[in-house]
C-alpha cells in the first residue's frame, strides 16, 4: 500500500502532533478510529460523569468518521477502556 492510499483526519488534541496520531485513519477500505477520549481540544466534557464522558467520545469517533462519509452503522467493532469497573454500566448505556 502507499502513502497515497492512507488518509488521516487530525482531532484537536494537543497530543496528536507530538505523539504522531491521528483521530481516524482510512488505509483502503477501512477507517480505523483510536484514541478517542471525552476531551475536545484542553476541555474535559462530562468531568465526574463516565456517561457523558462515554457520549463525548463515541460523538467524536462519529464525528471523525464523518470526515469520509460514514455513520454508525458502517461501526463494525467498538473497544472501550474503562479506569474503573463502577463505570460499566454508564458507559455501557451511552454505547
Amino acid at each position: 500500500m502507499t502513502s497515497e492510499a492512507v488518509r488521516r483526519v487530525r482531532g484537536d488534541s494537543p497530543w496528536e502532533e507530538s505523539f504522531g496520531s491521528a483521530r481516524a485513519v482510512a488505509a483502503g477500505d477501512r477507517v480505523l478510529v483510536a484514541g478517542t477520549t471525552a476531551f475536545k481540544g484542553d476541555v474535559l466534557y462530562g468531568e465526574g460523569d463516565p456517561y457523558e464522558q462515554a457520549r463525548a467520545a463515541f460523538g467524536s469517533a462519529l464525528e471523525a468518521i464523518a470526515e469520509f462519509g460514514l455513520g454508525v452503522d458502517s461501526v463494525i467493532r467498538t473497544r472501550v477502556y474503562l479506569a474503573h469497573s463502577r463505570d460499566i454500566d454508564a458507559a455501557g448505556r451511552a454505547h
